[in-house]
Order: structure tokens, then C-alpha cells, then sequence
């Protein structure tokens, strides 16, 4: 059963080294791992449960543009992209596609005059 647990308060870990995947200072981990420090480092450089690969950003699409090629930094292409504008998009729709060994898009359906920025998380499960 999975369960998250809270990084402990003045924890540092260099993202340079451990990579983006912490969110909101908890990491992940399995009751039945015996190893659960090993897990919770595995989730803070990016390698996730069971072989996932995470990463995860904030990009913007900028104003008059209807898409943005975002750099991942997986070194795959993922099988799950998720993102989150982080404010009202006045009802615009916007999709994920071209997921590629680098990169992937955000496009959305009208262009805004601007700057719209989004979250995203991008893993690859094997």
C-alpha cells in the first residue's frame, strides 16, 4: 500500500543532484519497503516507484503564441504528462502532444495577450 511522508523540516537536497521530483516536500514510498530511505532518495532523483522516472516544472507559454515546446529532462519519452495552468485561462482549452525523447508540447485552443504559465509533472513508467 502506498502511503507519502512529509521530508523532514530543514532537509536539503541539491536538485542538481537529486533532480525535481520532490512535491511540496513529501516523497513517496511502499509500507512493504524495507528500504524506504532508499525509496524516498530514488524519488528525489527523479527515478519514482518501481522504475518510474519523474520530473517535474513550471513553463509559460508567452502572449500571442498558442503553444510551447517544453524540455523534460527525462532522457525518454514519458508515458504521462500532467499540467496545471496556474491561473484562469478565461476558458481556453489546452493538450498535451508531441511527447518525445525531450520534449513535449503544451498548446492551447486561442493565443492570450498574456504570458500563461503551467505546472507539469512528466514520468515515464516502464
Amino acid at each position: 500500500m502506498a502511503r507519502v511522508s512529509p521530508v523532514s523540516p530543514g532537509t536539503t537536497i541539491d536538485s542538481t543532484t537529486f533532480g525535481n521530483a520532490i512535491i511540496n516536500d513529501y516523497v513517496s514510498q511502499t509500507d512493504t519497503d524495507n528500504q524506504s530511505m532508499a525509496s524516498n532518495l530514488n524519488f528525489a532523483a527523479g527515478k519514482g516507484v518501481n522504475g518510474q522516472i519523474v520530473k517535474v516544472g513550471s513553463d509559460t507559454i508567452l502572449a500571442t503564441t498558442k503553444s510551447l515546446s517544453v524540455t523534460h529532462g527525462l532522457g525518454i519519452a514519458p508515458t504521462v504528462v500532467l499540467c496545471q495552468p496556474t491561473a484562469d485561462f478565461g476558458g481556453r482549452r489546452w493538450w498535451i502532444s508531441n511527447k518525445a525523447l525531450a520534449t513535449f508540447t503544451i498548446t492551447i485552443s486561442s493565443a492570450d495577450v498574456n504570458n500563461l504559465t503551467f505546472d507539469w509533472i512528466a514520468v515515464y513508467q516502464p
